[in-house]
């Protein structure tokens, strides 16, 4: 079962950008729940949780992706863990737009 152990790699199981797997290496648990493919409108958001296994994020079908209207702000600072505080990096994703 590919979702049965969270230490274990899931093989092509991940989030994807215009086809390209995203470098995730944040994420200590694997999600422990399956979720098919699918296109993000232009207009939408989907988010999801550092903390997959229990994040009220875009996977659950009550929330679903966000209408970019609804966005209000930037984060731009971390201050948890401590360990790790100061300001978050803002990636772009052009390098994943298929040519």
């Amino acid at each position: 079962d590919p979702l049965g152990d969270p230490t274990k790699d899931c093989g092509e199981c991940g989030v994807y950008v215009n086809g390209v797997k995203l470098d995730e290496t944040y994420i200590k648990q694997r999600p422990d729940y399956d979720y098919p493919p699918r296109v993000i409108g232009h207009d939408e958001i989907f988010v999801l949780g550092d903390n997959r296994r229990n994040s009220s994020d875009s996977h659950l079908s009550t929330n679903g992706p966000l209408s970019v209207e609804k966005v209000i702000g930037t984060a731009f600072i971390s201050y948890w863990p401590q360990s790790q505080w100061g300001l978050l990096p803002h990636p772009t994703y052009a390098e994943m737009e298929k040519p």
